[in-house]
């Protein structure tokens, strides 16, 4: 027969804090063949996500809050033990329920959530703004989890403590931004793509930055090419400038190795080559602007 046990009450736990409940009572109700397991139903009614683990038995999981599990643990468990991974904001019930279904017991329907407004459900009226005062560091306050995924923190989480999350494994954190102009900055975990890259006392950190133009203080710059060495002839060579257009300013730099007591120069430049003349061998770097 089913048996409820005692439920335990998660209020007192933050973030990153463990609970445990004893099963040394209840999971010899069936002796400890291996094969009479029993189940165990949990339902978290909390705003807390948890981490859960059967120590004796070796399952472990995570139970978004409002979530339901059904778990089939050794005979002769010892505890279910978890630990607060996240907690939603001024949740109106804080409790882990379990119950305990005896081996080969015909197990109930899986319940809907009923009046508790954890884990949705429920209909709220609109909001006009998000406030979050007074609660305990790392309480998430903007979150979602879509169907189908069992990240933990969600592929949104948004906490009182500065910390935001966008996207998870499954999908592609990105954040854009768009003004007057239409034109839209879009930031992703290892890009930044906008059409315009303001380069003050601001500090961007990414492996990758796709600009049109970065805008400086006075001027601009919107290609810059550097190729080499080409090594010169008596005469003239002419190469490819890598710029991808007719470059506004071209400079020559002459290997270390090579002796300064020749001269070098171009001419007749286009947006794809450019003419190297000299009057000896020499190893050389070309470098082009394009403001």
């Amino acid at each position: 027969m089913s048996i409820p046990l005692t439920p335990f009450d998660l209020s007192p736990l933050a973030v990153g804090q463990s609970g445990s409940i004893d099963l040394t009572k209840i999971m010899n109700q069936g002796g400890l063949n291996p094969g009479n397991k029993p189940t165990l139903r949990l339902f978290n009614d909390s705003g807390s996500g948890l981490q859960v683990n059967f120590p004796v038995s070796g399952i472990g999981f995570q139970l978004p809050a409002g979530a339901w599990q059904d778990v089939n643990p050794q005979p002769g468990e010892s505890s279910i033990d978890f630990t607060v991974l996240y907690l939603l904001p001024n949740p109106p019930v804080t409790l882990l329920m379990v119950t305990y279904y005896s081996p080969n017991e015909q197990l109930p329907a899986m319940p809907q959530l009923g009046n508790s407004p954890i884990g949705g459900g429920v209909t709220i009226a609109t909001a006009n703004n998000v406030s979050n005062t007074g609660q305990p560091p790392f309480t998430s306050i903007v979150y979602g989890l879509p169907s189908g995924d069992n990240n933990a923190l969600g592929a949104l989480n948004l906490e009182n403590s500065g910390f935001g999350q966008f996207g998870d494994s499954i999908y592609q954190g990105e954040i854009e931004v768009s003004g007057p102009s239409g034109n839209a900055t879009t930031i992703t975990n290892d890009n930044i793509t906008t059409p315009d890259l303001v380069v003050g006392n601001s500090h961007v950190a990414s492996n990758s930055v796709t600009t049109p133009k970065i805008l400086l203080t006075q001027g601009s710059i919107s290609k810059i090419s550097l190729t080499g060495p080409f090594t010169t002839v008596v005469g003239h060579i002419t190469i490819n400038h890598g710029l991808g257009a007719v470059p506004d300013f071209i400079f020559i730099s002459i290997n270390s190795t090579s002796t300064s007591a020749h001269n070098v120069y171009w001419n007749n430049t286009n947006s794809t080559t450019l003419d190297l003349y000299s009057d000896g061998i020499l190893q050389v770097y070309v470098l082009c602007l394009k403001f």
